[in-house]
C-alpha cells in the first residue's frame, strides 16, 4: 500500500512538472544583434475616420501608453494623397482641390481629427509625431508650387505650436492605382513613375530640411522588393541621399489569409497572390543588401502599414480575434528579429469591427474597447530599447526572440504546435538568478501568470501551451567571459592537448610556472566548442630562439581547414592575436601551434586564450546607426564624411554609445576622426568601464576632421567597456564622428607602434582593383596584416620583395595595413579602397 501511494504521488508530481524537456531554448547573450527601436510599435490613424468622441475621455491615449506605442501616423494612408491640412473636408478619399468637389459633402469637424487634435493626442499619449506630406494633389491639379507651400505652412505651423515633428512620410503608395495622382480624377493620364517620385522627393526634401534640418524622411514603394529591384534602384540612385527610410506595406496573404495557412509554414513568409517572398526577416535583409549595394546603406526599411490581410477573419467562426492576434504576433516578432525601426499596425480603429476584414487595435462595435492585439503589444513593449540576442529553439514550430535589457532577459515564445511543449532554458553568458515574471497570452485573448520549475539539470522549465504566446523574464547576473581553452597556461603540464614530436613544458614562462616548449619541430592542438556567427580572439605569448625560424599559431574549422594562421619570429615573448569570426554552421574550432623543422631552434608558447571579441561594430557608420544607441539630435550624414559615404552627426544636443568586449587589465588604443562646427562648443568622446567610470574623455574643438589616438588600460577584473560620443545641453550646431578603430596593445606588442620605417611602398593608393606592396629589402621576409576599421584582421601573409594585393572583393572604405620587417620594425599604412 505504501509503495502504491508513493508511486501515485510521484506520477502526480511528474504530471504537473515533467521530468525532462521536449524543447531546448538556447540563448547566447554574447551575440547581440541590434537594439529594439522605440518606434517599432507605432499605430495608424485615418483622420477622416477619427471622430472626436472616440478620444474625448483620454482612454485611448492611456492605452497607447500602456502598450508602448512609439508613434502615431497622421493623417493616414491613401487619404494623405488627397488631404489639405488647413482645409480638411472629412471626406478622406476625395480631393477637395477637384473643381467638381461639392462642399456640401464636407463632414462635421466633430467627425474627424484635425491637426490640432492630432497634436493634442500625440502630446497626451507621449508618442513621436509623424506627418504625411501630400505630393499628389499638386501634380494632379497642376498646383505644384501651391502644394509645396501648403506642406511648408503645415510644418511651420507645427514649429509655431512647439510641436516637434521630425518624421515625415512623403505621399503614400505612389505605385498603387488608388493614389490621389494615379487615380487620375482630372483625366489627363498622369501617374507616378519611380523617376518622377524621386524627383518630387528631392524637391520636397530640400524645402522640409530648410525648416527641420534633422528631419527623417520616409519614401514609399511596393512591398514586392525582390521583383521590383529596377524601380528601387531608380529611387535610391536618384533621391537616396535625401531619404532615411523606404516604407513598404505588409498585408500578409491578401485575400487568402487563414489560420490554416499561417499554421502551415514556420516562419511565416511575405506571400500574397501576386508575390512569393521570403520571411519578413529575409525581406528586410534583402532590402538592406540592395541599399548597401547601391551605396546607400543608411536607408532602412520601414513598415508604416502592416496587418493580417483580408481572408476568412470575421467570416469563419474559428478564425477568432485571438487567433488573428497570434498571426500579428509573429509578424511583429519578425520585425524585431529583422531590426525594423519604424512599424505601425493598420489601424487604430475602423467602423464595423465585427464585420471588417481587418482587426484593428480597438473594437469599434464594442464601444471602442481594446482588441486582443493590445495585449500582444503590451507584452512586446518590454523589448523596446533592449538588445536582441541570438536565441534558438530545438522545435522548428516555436518562434522565439530574446531581448537583454539591463539585468533581465525577456524571452518571447510563440508555440505554433497543436500540442503543449515542455521547454528548458539555457543562457550562455549569464547566470539566471530568479524568475522575474512569466505570463501567457491565451485564448480568448487574456494574459495570465504561469509557473516555472527547475528540472533535474537545474535549468528552468516551462510549459508552452499549444497556440499561445509566452513571455518569460529572468533576472540575470552576467558571467565573466572565460577562456575557451583548457589548460591554456600549461600550469597542468600538457593535459588536454594533443601533441606531436614529444614537446615538453618549460619553466621559462611568460607568466606562472610553466610554458609549452618545442625543440626543432612539434605541434599541439585542442578542439574547442564555439558559437556560430561569433567573433573570437585567440591570443598567446610566443617566442623563438632563432629569429630566422618561424612558429605558427592557427585556428581551423570543423573540416580542419584553417580559418587563419600567423607566422611568428619574435625572440622575446610577444603577445600575438588572431581575430576570427565563425560561420553560421560552425560549432567547434581547432586551436593549434606548430613548429616546422627549425635546425634545433626552441619555441615557447604561454597563456593561450580563446575568448569572444566584439570591438566597435559599424565603426564607420556606413550602415547608419546600426549597433549604436543614440538620443537627441543624433543622426548620420552623407554630405561631409571623413571617408566612405557616411559619418555620424549630432545636431545640437545628443549622443551615441555602444558596449564592446575588452580584456581585463589590457591596454588599448582608440583612433577616431572628429570635428565640430563651432570650436567654442566642444563635443566629447569617452570610454567607460562597465560600472560607468571613465577611462578617459577627450574634448573635440577642431573645425576640420582631425585624427585622435588615445591609449587606455582596462580595469583588472572588467571585460566590458562602453564608447560614447556626446554633446551637453544647450549645444548648438553640429559635431561629427567617423572611422572609429580600437586595437589592443599587449606587453611587448608593437601592434599600434610605428618604430622605424620598414622601407615599404604601397601603390596605387587609393585603389579599386590591385595594390602593390614593395619592400626595398629583396632578401628578408616581411609580414603583412590587413585590418578593417573595427580592428578585425582580414588577411595575414608574408612576402619577400613585392606583394600584389587584390581589393576587388573588398567593400569601399578604409583599411589598415600593418607591415613588419624581420627586425621587428613596423609601419601602419592607411589604404583607401574606392
Amino acid at each position: 500500500m505504501i509503495k502504491i501511494t508513493i508511486t501515485l504521488l510521484l506520477l502526480s508530481i511528474w504530471a504537473i512538472f515533467p521530468a525532462f524537456a521536449q524543447v531546448q531554448i538556447s540563448i547566447d547573450s554574447y551575440q547581440k544583434k541590434h537594439t529594439i527601436h522605440p518606434m517599432i510599435q507605432g499605430h495608424g490613424l485615418v483622420y477622416s475616420e477619427e471622430a472626436d468622441s472616440i478620444y474625448a475621455d483620454g482612454s485611448v491615449a492611456q492605452l497607447y501608453q500602456d502598450i508602448g506605442a512609439g508613434f502615431l501616423r497622421w493623417p493616414g494612408g491613401t487619404v494623405a494623397t488627397m488631404y489639405h491640412w488647413n482645409d480638411l473636408s472629412g471626406v478622406g478619399w476625395v480631393d477637395n482641390w477637384n473643381p467638381n468637389y461639392n462642399r456640401s459633402s464636407d463632414a462635421d469637424p466633430s467627425e474627424y481629427m484635425d491637426l490640432d487634435e492630432y497634436i493634442t493626442l500625440t502630446n497626451t499619449a507621449g508618442t513621436e509625431p509623424m506627418l504625411g506630406i501630400n505630393m499628389s494633389s499638386g501634380l494632379e491639379w497642376d498646383r505644384e508650387e501651391e502644394a509645396l507651400q501648403e506642406a511648408m505652412d503645415m510644418i511651420q505651423y507645427c514649429i509655431d505650436q512647439n510641436f516637434d515633428v521630425r518624421y515625415f512620410y512623403l505621399d503614400n503608395e505612389t505605385y498603387h492605382h488608388g493614389n490621389g495622382y494615379n487615380k487620375d480624377a482630372n483625366g489627363n493620364g498622369g501617374e507616378w513613375t519611380p523617376s518622377l517620385y524621386a524627383q518630387q522627393v528631392n524637391i520636397y526634401a530640400e524645402a522640409i530640411k530648410a525648416l527641420v534640418p534633422n528631419a527623417k524622411l520616409i519614401a514609399n514603394w511596393t512591398d514586392k522588393v525582390r521583383t521590383n529591384t529596377a524601380n528601387y534602384t531608380t529611387i535610391i540612385n536618384l533621391c537616396g541621399h535625401n531619404i532615411d527610410y523606404i516604407d513598404v506595406h505588409w498585408y500578409w496573404k491578401w485575400g487568402i489569409a487563414t489560420w490554416e495557412a499561417w499554421k502551415e509554414k514556420t516562419p511565416m513568409q511575405n506571400e500574397t497572390e501576386w508575390y512569393d517572398g521570403g520571411t519578413f526577416v529575409e525581406e528586410i535583409e534583402f532590402f538592406n543588401n540592395l541599399a548597401a549595394s547601391l551605396g546607400k546603406p543608411h536607408i532602412k526599411l520601414a513598415a508604416l502599414e502592416w496587418n493580417v490581410a483580408p481572408g476568412d477573419y470575421n467570416h469563419n467562426p474559428t478564425h477568432t480575434q485571438f487567433r488573428n492576434t497570434l498571426i500579428q504576433a509573429e509578424m511583429q516578432m519578425q520585425f524585431m528579429q529583422g531590426g525594423i525601426e519604424l512599424a505601425s499596425m493598420w489601424t487604430t480603429q475602423w467602423s464595423g469591427s465585427s464585420t471588417s476584414d481587418f482587426q484593428a487595435l480597438l473594437n469599434s462595435d464594442d464601444n471602442y474597447t481594446a482588441s486582443p492585439s493590445a495585449k500582444m503589444f503590451e507584452l512586446y513593449k518590454h523589448a523596446i530599447d533592449g538588445d536582441l540576442v541570438q536565441s534558438s529553439s530545438s522545435d522548428g514550430k516555436i518562434m522565439n526572440a530574446t531581448i537583454i535589457k539591463e539585468n533581465k532577459a525577456y524571452i518571447y515564445l510563440l508555440n505554433k504546435n497543436d500540442t503543449d511543449k515542455n521547454a528548458e532554458f539555457t543562457i550562455d553568458g549569464n547566470t539566471i538568478l530568479s524568475v522575474h515574471e512569466s505570463v501567457r497570452f491565451d485564448d480568448p485573448g487574456e494574459i495570465s501568470n504561469i509557473s516555472l520549475w527547475q528540472g533535474t539539470s537545474g535549468s528552468y522549465q516551462a510549459t508552452l501551451r499549444a497556440n499561445t504566446l509566452t513571455m518569460v523574464v529572468f533576472n540575470l547576473e552576467e558571467q565573466a567571459e572565460t577562456n575557451g581553452l583548457i589548460n591554456g597556461d600549461f600550469e597542468n603540464g600538457l593535459n588536454n592537448w594533443t601533441l606531436w614530436n614529444n614537446p615538453t613544458t618549460s619553466t621559462d614562462a611568460f607568466e606562472g610556472n610553466s610554458a609549452f616548449k618545442m625543440v626543432d619541430k612539434g605541434s599541439a592542438y585542442q578542439w574547442v566548442t564555439v558559437s556560430p556567427s561569433t567573433t573570437y580572439t585567440l591570443s598567446a605569448y610566443v617566442k623563438t630562439s632563432d629569429a630566422s625560424k618561424r612558429v605558427v599559431l592557427g585556428v581551423a574549422n570543423e573540416e580542419n581547414v584553417n580559418i587563419d594562421t600567423k607566422d611568428i619570429y619574435d625572440t622575446e615573448y610577444t603577445l600575438q592575436n588572431i581575430m576570427f569570426t565563425t560561420d553560421q554552421n560552425t560549432r567547434s574550432v581547432k586551436v593549434w601551434t606548430w613548429q616546422p623543422p627549425s635546425d634545433g631552434a626552441s619555441v615557447f608558447v604561454d597563456q593561450m586564450v580563446l575568448k569572444r571579441t566584439s570591438y566597435v561594430l559599424n565603426a564607420d557608420f556606413e550602415k547608419g546607426l546600426l549597433n549604436w544607441d543614440y538620443y537627441g539630435g543624433t543622426t548620420t550624414e552623407t554630405a561631409t564624411p571623413f571617408e566612405g559615404t557616411t559619418s555620424l552627426k549630432i545636431d545640437g544636443t545628443g549622443g551615441t554609445s555602444q558596449f564592446f568586449k575588452t580584456k581585463a587589465n589590457t591596454t588599448y588604443e582608440i583612433t577616431f576622426y572628429a570635428k565640430v562646427e563651432d570650436p567654442s562648443l566642444s563635443a566629447r568622446l569617452h570610454v567607460k568601464n562597465s560600472a560607468g567610470s571613465k577611462y578617459f574623455e577627450q574634448h573635440i574643438y577642431d573645425t576640420e576632421f582631425t585624427q585622435y589616438s588615445i591609449k587606455f588600460t582596462t580595469d583588472a577584473n572588467d571585460e566590458d567597456s562602453k564608447i560614447g560620443f556626446w554633446r551637453p545641453k544647450d549645444a548648438n550646431g553640429g559635431a561629427w564622428l567617423d572611422n572609429v578603430s580600437i586595437q589592443e596593445i599587449g606587453n611587448g606588442s608593437r601592434l599600434n607602434q610605428q618604430i622605424e620605417s620598414t622601407n615599404v611602398k604601397v601603390y596605387p593608393n587609393p585603389s579599386s582593383d590591385f595594390v602593390t606592396i614593395k619592400s626595398s629589402n629583396t632578401e628578408s621576409k616581411v609580414s603583412l596584416i590587413m585590418y578593417n576599421t573595427t580592428g578585425q584582421p582580414l588577411l595575414s601573409d608574408t612576402f619577400i620583395g613585392n606583394y600584389t594585393l587584390s581589393v576587388t572583393n573588398l567593400n569601399k572604405g578604409v583599411y589598415i595595413l600593418l607591415i613588419t620587417d624581420q627586425s621587428g620594425n613596423q609601419e601602419q599604412v592607411k589604404l583607401l579602397v574606392e
